[in-house]
């Protein structure tokens, strides 16, 4: 497996110095790729998408964050709740006791429920008081994390229009800039490098014709020389319709002996 990773990456670096040293058609556009995905990546930093996006994913954090808050105070109300209901009960068992000791006569008793039953009532007040300031910021949060909810959906439609218009900017200056000969968008390069294409194969056509016809004086005459021996030894290709007519209706027209 090992032996199979460094071949693997010797095979890499190999291909890597052949696309960054060589000359052939096909490194070549392999680099221009690469230059082309750097170069969008550097545009992508100034494009309106991204600073789009960049905006969304702030204020998707601002909602996120304050989601996070509305949970920790609705459970910290839960909380004040339950032991709300706790300190009710204990009221409640306070009172009851305290009539117990009443019924029964005994000042001691009563007299300790008394300071029992108001450290609940004050215990059961400060909670009361804490509920409400709790419930007065829960209401308070919640606005301002709808308005953040709104404003999310805001910033995502108007970013929509934004980028829409980004794009068609884009392409109206890519060609207004490409009919005033300010930018080259490659076509007309493109085009320079098949026309030398087709030159070259010109080229070659024409030396094969030339290699084919005899490269020198003397080589061509021969050629020349040699084929009109070759139709000499050939003959006659055929019989001529005409003539073979004509020599049918010479013979059918000749008296019979």
């Amino acid at each position: 497996m090992n032996t199979l990773f460094i071949i693997v990456g010797i095979a890499v670096v190999v291909f890597l110095i052949y696309v960054f040293t060589s000359h052939s058609n096909f490194a070549s556009a392999i680099r221009a790729l690469f230059q082309k995905k750097e170069q969008d990546a550097a545009d992508a930093v100034d494009k309106v998408d991204s600073r789009v996006a960049a905006a969304r994913s702030a204020q998707e954090g601002t909602v996120k964050k304050g989601r996070a808050s509305l949970y920790s105070i609705q459970q910290q109300l839960a909380e004040v709740d339950v032991e709300l209901g706790h300190t009710n009960s204990e009221i409640a068992d306070d009172k009851a006791a305290l009539a117990k000791a009443h019924q029964n006569n005994d000042r001691g008793a009563f007299d300790a429920l008394v300071l029992e039953l108001n450290r609940d009532t004050a215990h059961q007040n400060s909670l009361v008081d804490t509920r409400a300031e709790i419930v007065a910021q829960l209401k308070t949060l919640e606005v301002s994390v709808d308005e953040q909810r709104a404003k999310a959906q805001m910033i995502a439609d108007q970013g929509r229009v934004m980028i829409s218009k980004a794009r068609v900017n884009d392409v109206i200056a890519e060609v207004n800039e490409a009919r005033a000969g300010l930018t080259d968008n490659s076509a007309d390069s493109q085009m320079e490098a098949a026309q030398k294409i087709l030159d070259k194969t010109s080229a070659r056509a024409k030396a094969s014709q030339a290699a084919a016809e005899g490269l020198t004086d003397d080589e061509r005459a021969q050629k020349k020389a040699q084929a009109y021996k070759d139709q000499v030894k050939q003959g006659s290709t055929g019989v001529n319709g005409d003539d073979l007519w004509k020599q049918m209706d010479s013979a059918s027209q000749k008296p019979v002996a």
